[in-house]
């Protein structure tokens, strides 16, 4: 993926399939940001992509999902070990980048592409989904750490602004059990 497509991916809110602003559902490993509406109909889990009569026979929707990247979950973020790139039925998917491939794929095997052919464009395939798995992961991780620390960035203003109400009351003659602990009193 080319620098100004990342660039894109981590700057603007913009979704890549209807052009609305907010889109907040960004996959790094994928490569795309997504509205949610726009997410749930083009970011699928592998068993609920479905598959065009041509593609599907087992061995060759297996090798499809080899060669595409799948998104990082929140649960690989969790993690101290940094994971490799699985095929498995709870990893999400890009459809269109799952049907190109096979189309792809579908189109060596019936023009009678050399054997040879067909496991190279299947291994750089493959190297090409760990590539976007990793850098994804890596990039996720990133996004992560940065709104946490811009989390705790905003905490001690208001932190600073709480001491100072407080002080403030207690000039008045408020005791300290009048302070309401709650961010959201109940109506008296």
């Amino acid at each position: 993926m080319n620098e100004p497509h990342y660039v894109a991916l981590i700057f603007d809110r913009i979704c890549l399939a209807c052009g609305i602003g907010r889109a907040a559902n960004v996959s790094y490993s994928l490569g795309v940001r997504f509205y949610s509406a726009c997410y749930k109909r083009n970011v699928r889990l592998e068993r609920n992509i479905p598959l065009l009569p041509q593609f599907n026979f087992e061995p060759l929707r297996y090798v499809g999902y080899k060669m595409i990247p799948c998104a990082v979950l929140e649960g690989d973020l969790n993690s101290d070990v940094k994971p490799q790139r699985q095929n498995n039925k709870r990893n999400f998917y890009s459809e269109s980048e799952y049907r190109l491939a096979l189309a792809r794929l579908k189109l060596m095997l019936d023009s009678g592409a050399p054997l040879d052919d067909i496991t190279q464009f299947v291994s750089v395939r493959e190297r090409y989904a760990d590539e976007m798995y990793q850098t994804g992961y890596a990039l996720a991780k990133w996004s992560r750490s940065l709104d946490s620390s811009k989390a705790e960035k905003n905490e001690a203003p208001r932190e600073k602004r709480r001491t100072d109400i407080e002080a403030q009351l207690r000039e008045l003659g408020y005791l300290k059990e009048d302070f309401p602990d709650a961010d959201h009193p109940e109506r008296l």
